[in-house]
């Protein structure tokens, strides 16, 4: 369907495109007046698109996947939360040897292992 227009563009209809080209010997089909088109389509829409039930559940579905986000974010945060407190515990491992003087905090690899524990 294309645009067509009659008595100066004062009128506008959709029409077939093979016969807005060729004439009545394209196509056989019949022009339909715009306003009359747009309005079946926009009501058709409505009723489709706009339907109580169907909204409810589109909502619905996007709750769910919001519900199941939270819930991995929880899980996520939660596991963090243990790393961090088992790196705490390891740093504090170390530190009491090192407080009770058994241990060199400048030797290389115990140096290393107090930076990336720190991290």
């Amino acid at each position: 369907m294309t645009l067509s227009t009659g008595k100066n563009g004062r009128y506008r209809y959709y029409a077939c495109s093979i016969r807005a080209r060729q004439g009545d010997t394209g196509c056989t089909g019949r022009a339909i007046p715009m306003d009359k088109l747009d309005r079946m389509v926009v009501t058709h829409i409505e009723q489709r698109l706009l339907d109580p039930e169907r909204i409810e559940d589109v909502l619905a579905s996007r709750l769910d996947c919001r519900q199941e986000g939270v819930e991995r974010r929880s899980q996520h945060i939660a596991e963090l939360n243990h790393r961090a407190a088992e790196a705490d515990n390891r740093l504090k491992r170390l530190y009491d040897p090192v407080e009770a003087g058994s241990l060199d905090p400048a030797e290389s690899s115990l140096a290393s292992a107090l930076r990336a524990l720190r991290r």
